[in-house]
């Protein structure tokens, strides 16, 4: 199983993003892969993240939204949450470096042998290699 992250999502679906062309040339490679996933809390941070820049930008929101239904929609989303004192204990073990969300996503990892695709360099640091 793949997982994304926000960071490589928003860097695949914007153009302007500084790790497009890298998003756009890994996601080419895997987008043949049945078991690729976003965490529902990945999701929800997304189109925060979508949407924030997209109005700082003057962007239409209804692209936005339609481009990032489009993309969740061909993709799993899991839904489950790991035990929640396993989430904070990995934040503190970070020193608040990594978000709760970010959080989920590294005990993923390290649990369930999930890659995870993220540009985010802290999380990176907290990923099992695989």
């Amino acid at each position: 199983m793949i997982l994304f992250d926000t960071s490589f999502i928003v860097a695949l679906l914007n153009k302007k993003d500084i790790f497009h062309s890298q998003a756009k040339e890994v996601f080419e490679k895997i987008s043949d892969e049945k078991d690729l996933a976003v965490h529902y809390l990945v999701m929800q941070e997304t189109y925060t993240v979508m949407c924030r820049k997209a109005v700082e930008r003057a962007h239409s929101i209804k692209e936005i939204f339609s481009t990032l239904e489009g993309f969740f929609g061909e993709i799993g989303i899991i839904s489950s949450l790991p035990d929640e004192g396993e989430i904070i204990s990995i934040m503190k073990g970070s020193k608040c470096g990594l978000s709760y969300v970010d959080a989920v996503l590294a005990h993923l990892n390290k649990k369930t042998g999930f890659e995870v695709l993220t540009f985010d360099k802290k999380l990176i640091g907290h990923l099992s290699p695989l």
